[in-house]
């Protein structure tokens, strides 16, 4: 490796938040690179919903005395696209997009070991590229919370 150690394992924290959610959605596709482009994913895997999660943004560190610039948020992009029969109409992408928002909502309650995880918002295709659809959520990723029990 070059350079120094870093200090907050931002990599261990996206592996764990990658298997994390492959445990909250079985039955979806997930990979680990974005793919710009809804049909590079093959239709099987449209059919099943892909899921692709995408670091992004590091922000709020601490500024105690010794801790300056540890314990940060990282906002990440969680993905997740997929096609419906091309028999169904945009009020079906709509009905799909509110159920990935509700598994969505039920990742970040259960939470991940080690990660204090919120969800900022949740943005949705709108029915505008039907048959297709998409959720993005953002996730933030922060220090483990510490609580009383």
């Amino acid at each position: 490796m070059i350079g120094p150690t870093p200090i907050d394992d931002l990599p261990g924290k996206v592996a764990a938040l990658r298997s994390a959610l492959q445990n909250a959605m079985p039955n979806r596709v997930h990979k680990d690179g974005y793919r710009r482009d809804i049909d590079e994913h093959l239709p099987d895997e449209l059919r099943d919903g892909v899921v692709m999660l995408v670091a992004g943004t590091e922000s709020d560190y601490s500024d105690r005395l010794g801790m300056e610039a540890r314990e940060g948020d990282l906002r990440l992009a969680l993905v997740i696209e997929f096609r419906i029969d091309a028999d169904d109409d945009g009020a079906e992408v709509e009905r799909q997009e509110l159920a990935l928002a509700e598994e969505i909502k039920d990742f970040v309650r259960a939470g991940v070991p080690g990660i204090g995880l919120d969800l900022g918002s949740i943005y949705t295709s709108s029915q505008q590229i039907t048959p297709y659809g998409f959720v993005v959520a953002e996730l933030i990723a922060g220090p483990p919370r510490h609580t009383l029990n």
